[in-house]
């Protein structure tokens, strides 16, 4: 189910099989975030820092993570580390 839904935004976000619609994709993001979807936080945040929402914005991808990281999904502590430039503990 995550999967599919992932898919569907970044297809919104780059114009893969939708039209290309990066707002709403990333409205699609942030609500799903805001009800503490890690895996969405996450993917919110790699698509704001990768420049595929629009331009990059690194500020914004940092919060994402973070609050992904806060509903416990590793991979958003990870990047939220990296993001700020910290080691990434083994």
């Amino acid at each position: 189910e995550g999967i599919r839904f992932l898919s569907e935004v970044s297809g919104l976000a780059d114009g893969h099989g939708l039209p290309k619609d990066p707002s709403k994709a990333r409205a699609v993001l942030e609500q799903a975030c805001g009800e503490l979807a890690g895996f969405a936080c996450n993917s919110l945040g790699y698509l704001l820092e990768q420049g595929r929402l629009g331009p990059p914005d690194l500020a914004a991808a940092g919060a994402a993570y973070e609050r992904g990281c806060a509903s416990g999904h590793p991979k958003s502590c990870e990047d939220a580390q990296r993001l700020r430039g910290s080691p990434i503990p083994r």
